[in-house]
């Protein structure tokens, strides 16, 4: 038994392509690591990093666990994604009538993307070897960049506190996926898909405070999952 999930629009013409972009209002589960070790992968034909163009670090968006539950789909032969086939979140959450709705969104995964919104530099310089190629989801997670949209109606990165709108409080369903509990006036704390500028094995995340700016180690299983989707208002 799960809660009936609760979409915020965030913007009405998201990437000006005529769908809105809807987040879940709450923290739906935990349970689902970013990816499930911390090993560097070679995937032929990735071409993620210049001058090593199959080589796959664990905080890659495209190629990770999270998406592939998210999506019900993976992208390489990979049997620790495989199991989602066709029974991810989407084929769970959602009737056929519904996903038919969803549009197929592009997301934009650059080096600006894992950056706040407006200093696209401020993490090491703007470099990031970890940012991956953009993808087309049914299903995602928000970025750094998004998360810090004032357009979106979210606060700069480093501003925290109750009442700010990135706190996203935890389900039911949540913690017994054991997901971080929500605290008096804050949230649990959720992934992000902006893979760490330094490490490869570290992912943004959302603080239960509210700040943009920390991040995790991918094989966690106490993040919380706030999930994106875009569809059309028409």
């Amino acid at each position: 038994k799960v809660e009936p999930i609760v979409w915020r629009v965030l913007n009405k013409d998201y990437k000006t392509t005529g769908t809105a972009l809807l987040l879940a209002e709450k923290i739906l589960t935990g349970g689902i690591r970013y990816y499930v070790d911390r090993n560097t992968r070679t995937i032929i034909g990735a071409g993620t990093k210049e001058g090593e163009p199959d080589t796959v670090y664990p905080n890659n968006w495209q190629y990770s666990t999270i998406r592939a539950w998210l999506n019900g789909r993976y992208e390489t032969n990979d049997t620790q994604t495989m199991e989602y086939t066709d029974k991810g979140f989407l084929q769970t959450a959602f009737t056929q009538s519904a996903r038919d709705l969803i549009a197929d969104t592009t997301v934009y995964n650059s080096k600006v993307s894992t950056n706040p919104d407006g200093n696209a530099t401020l993490w090491n310089s703007g470099e990031n070897q970890h940012a991956c190629a953009n993808t087309s989801d049914k299903i995602f997670l928000l970025s750094q960049q998004e998360s810090t949209t004032s357009e979106y109606d979210f606060a700069a990165y480093n501003e925290s506190g109750k009442g700010n709108t990135r706190i996203r409080v935890t389900t039911d369903y949540a913690k017994a996926t054991v997901a971080a509990s929500s605290t008096d006036g804050y949230g649990g704390w959720w992934w992000l898909r902006s893979p760490y500028c330094v490490s490869g094995d570290y992912v943004y995340y959302i603080a239960s405070s509210a700040y943009s700016y920390d991040y995790f180690y991918i094989r966690h299983t106490h993040g919380g999952v706030v999930p994106a989707l875009s569809i059309s208002l028409q």
